[in-house]
């Protein structure tokens, strides 16, 4: 487990993207057409992008003439201006088999700006002067007749507010006081639970609870790195240097989180104080599954928008975390079904039973968090107009919020909890072998 740790830390410590002034290095690429870019611009707002050191097909662009580009050149950039997020309007435009749709003239929305051979080294710029211009610029780089293409891409842009520049996107304007809140509020949350429960009923603490104040407070310097990270790319554009610690501590704390779920899914420390072979099965398989998904997202965050291999990772790390969080939840109703065949026919077992009904409650909550999280969450910023796109890391964040509460109040220390009874369970060890079978089932519940 140790070198999935070391792993973690390493790539992490390696970022690609420096804030909303962005540089891309593009190797060799033949594809049509490439997204790179969105941001929400207002009026005043700018959008400045430099090409530099351009080769095609191995050669700098000015050993070419104006006439070994046919359709109007058809190589250069096109901006989309959406109210919504458009990085997949130019899918849906290859699709027609139309003209290279930079050789065409533009419309209201649209920018289109064609790479000329006089100069290797070019730039394109644009301020927005009018209100109705305002949206989601998405950036494209096409690409009609498939050169194979390397240049440096530079990408600035901002708005303009009361303070001068601000350097993120419209969508993201509320951001940095969202997390300035979250913050305040993560760690009023752990004064409370490590001095009103930890300290108080500190003669009803165990391990998990241990576990869960650890959670808490990676929770916490997560959401100040973030916070941090916000606050820097706003004023300068840069995250200075704000995301590594983000990126570990958001790890980390993912990690744990899962490892806490899987825990208390078990019964370890609540119902028993081990944990059977099929509890280390499982977290033998999905505990280095998720970090190595964890690890990967984090590299296709910090990856350049516009490489080739982005979305395909993006896609495949992201059905580990679901196939994960699927064998989870099967295992834990086909321990449910064993449990009540298995109370029918014992009568000593109903206690037993009766306490995994309590569980019940938290494996719904569970179950309800990661489908809001995992797939209502992706729905609506999809849907969300581009002012309102931080509306999706607010409810992802109440939701964390009211999954972290539910769970510390139902298993907060405290005298004659119904869920901490590790006498019983032995009990049931030396008196009876047929509750033996009962409690290998009540230890194979995960999430």
């Amino acid at each position: 487990m140790n070198k999935f740790f070391l792993l973690m830390i390493v790539v992490v410590m390696v970022p690609k993207s420096s804030g909303l002034i962005d540089h891309f290095h593009v190797k060799r690429d033949h594809r049509p057409y490439f997204f790179f870019e969105n941001f929400g611009l207002l009026t005043g707002g700018k959008i400045f992008i430099k090409a530099s050191n351009v080769l095609i097909d191995g050669q700098e662009l000015t050993s070419f003439n104006e006439s070994d580009f046919p359709e109007g050149k058809g190589l250069g950039f096109y901006i989309k201006i959406a109210n919504i997020d458009a990085s997949k309007e130019l899918a849906k435009y290859r699709k027609t088999n139309g003209p290279c749709i930079l050789s065409t003239p533009p419309k209201s929305d649209e920018l289109k700006y064609n790479l000329s051979t006089t100069n290797n080294t070019q730039s394109f710029q644009y301020v927005v002067e009018f209100e109705e211009m305002e949206g989601s610029y998405n950036i494209f780089f096409v690409n009609c007749h498939k050169y194979t293409v390397s240049m440096m891409l530079e990408v600035t842009q901002y708005n303009v507010d009361a303070h001068g520049l601000n350097y993120l996107s419209a969508g993201e304007a509320g951001l940095p006081t969202l997390y300035d809140f979250l913050v305040v509020a993560y760690f009023m949350i752990v004064l409370v639970w490590t001095i009103g429960y930890l300290r108080i009923q500190r003669e009803y603490v165990n391990k998990m609870h241990i576990f869960m104040t650890v959670v808490l407070f990676l929770k916490g310097l997560s959401l100040f790195c973030i916070a941090g990270f916000y606050q820097s790319i706003k004023k300068t554009g840069h995250s200075s240097g704000w995301n590594i610690p983000y990126y570990i501590f958001a790890v980390s704390q993912g990690i744990m989180l899962f490892v806490v779920i899987l825990l208390i899914g078990a019964g370890y420390s609540f119902i028993k104080p081990y944990l059977i072979d099929r509890d280390k099965k499982i977290f033998v398989v999905v505990v280095p599954l998720q970090i190595i998904a964890n690890v990967a997202l984090v590299i296709v965050d910090e990856g350049s928008p516009g490489s080739k291999t982005l979305s395909t990772w993006s896609t495949v790390w992201q059905i580990v975390d679901f196939i994960c969080c699927g064998v989870i939840l099967i295992h834990f109703a086909l321990s449910l079904k064993h449990l009540r065949e298995s109370s029918t026919s014992d009568g000593k077992a109903a206690r037993s039973i009766s306490k995994i009904k309590l569980f019940r409650k938290f494996y719904f909550v569970v179950l309800s968090y990661i489908y809001f999280t995992r797939i209502v969450v992706v729905f609506l910023k999809s849907a969300l107009p581009y002012r309102a796109e931080w509306l999706t890391t607010f409810f992802t964040e109440a939701a964390t919020l009211l999954f972290y509460s539910f769970t510390g109040y139902k298993f907060r220390p405290r005298d004659q909890s119904p869920y901490f009874n590790l006498e019983e369970t032995s009990e049931i060890n030396s008196e009876d072998s047929s509750l033996v079978k009962l409690g290998d089932s009540i230890g194979s519940l995960s999430l």
